[in-house]
């Protein structure tokens, strides 16, 4: 029999592993960062730098990459139209330090456009849960995975891969080894919209 299939609001995480960024530097930033910016998340058992780390000169270049691959998953992947007088700025950035005990549970990023995740070790890996379904009224067995489906999906960390996803996308992060790691989040600065009705600017 005849039929088609119609792929109904697809998630898009923009994946790159071939990113030029020195990232066993970022990591030694990491290792030697002085411990009073460090903050001690007590409930979750994990790590957290001040959220200024592409705000540092040193890194300004680290910055430019990761704009770059921002502009280009917005613009050629979910094809948003980006008006002339807006440009995508890191609002905020900070490492991360997590263990085999640290549980960094299901969570977005509310106050922001786009996060991501640099990453700065080959441990651990980052998942994340259906946006539209993230509970069934059924649950029978898949016989193989698939995107129709599922309702979880995780993206293993390799060192220098780049994630990049909107932000009100649930994710979560699991390891059994200490991990390090890059996060970031992405905001339009400037005019968002001249509509008459709906002038923006940020």
């Amino acid at each position: 029999m005849s039929y088609q299939v119609d792929n109904l609001f697809p998630t898009a995480v923009y994946v790159a592993d071939d990113v030029k960024i020195d990232c066993d530097n970022l990591r030694d930033q990491a290792i030697n960062l002085d411990p009073s910016l460090w903050a001690h998340e007590k409930e979750h058992h994990f790590y957290v730098s001040d959220n200024h780390v592409l705000g540092e000169y040193s890194n300004k270049y680290v910055r430019g990459v990761i704009l770059a691959h921002a502009e280009q998953y917005i613009v050629d992947v979910l094809h948003y139209d980006i008006p002339d007088q807006c440009h995508l700025d890191v609002s905020d950035s900070w490492f991360t330090n997590t263990t085999e005990i640290s549980q960094v549970e299901w969570h977005t990023h509310t106050h922001a456009f786009i996060c991501g995740i640099l990453c700065l070790d080959t441990i651990g890996q980052t998942h994340f849960r259906n946006r539209y379904k993230p509970y069934k009224f059924w649950n029978f067995n898949a016989k193989q995975d698939n995107p129709y489906t599922t309702s979880t999906y995780t993206i293993p960390s390799i060192n220098g891969r780049l994630m990049l996803w909107e932000a009100d996308l649930h994710h979560r992060l699991t390891t059994d080894q200490q991990r390090y790691s890059l996060a970031f989040n992405i905001m339009p600065r400037g005019q968002i919209s001249d509509a008459n009705t709906a002038k923006l600017t940020l």
